[in-house]
């Protein structure tokens, strides 16, 4: 999908996939493409670049079992293009990997166990940073059970862990 708008110009582009090895087992893809240019200053223009990915598994590992395991990317930059030295300075640049595990758990009377895990690395460089990265690694643990009593009262117990680096 490409976009003119006001002197902006916009791509954007976006796929899904699944794949049924079995029928207990969904796999599904993703991918996506997005540029942006805007001439804010005509003889330096910004531009916009970001691209995103993901996995996913959907394993049914019995009635009463599944495990749902997904990888996610993400990477977002800002640049100038300098007229005078044909170069595009990058002073933007984010990107962040997400890795997330979750198993659940469905008991006869309707109550659910879920256990899963979450982990992700964001890295940002920024001009205003002084040529300086910050980088962050935040995980966590969770456990949760869904307690049915009836068809109208439901009790959640859960307990979590999180960390999270020094940024």
């Amino acid at each position: 999908m490409v976009h003119h708008v006001y002197d902006e110009d916009v791509v954007s582009v976006k796929d899904r996939f699944t794949y049924m090895p079995t029928d207990h087992l969904k796999l599904i893809g993703r991918i996506g493409r997005f540029m942006r240019y805007l001439p804010r200053d005509p003889k330096n223009p910004d531009y916009y670049h970001n691209f995103s990915s993901g996995l996913r598994m959907l394993w049914e590992l019995s009635e009463r079992d599944n495990l749902d395991f997904s990888y996610a990317f993400d990477q977002y930059d800002k640049s100038v293009y300098y007229d005078i030295t044909h170069k595009e300075i990058r002073q933007y640049s984010n990107s962040q990997n997400t890795l997330r595990g979750v198993y659940n758990h469905s008991f006869r009377q309707g109550d659910i166990l879920t256990l899963g895990t979450d982990y992700l690395y964001d890295y940002l460089r920024h001009k205003n940073l002084g040529g300086e990265t910050y980088d962050q690694r935040v995980f966590d643990a969770f456990a949760q059970y869904d307690w049915l009593i009836d068809s109208q009262w439901e009790v959640v117990g859960a307990l979590r862990y999180d960390y999270f680096s020094d940024g």
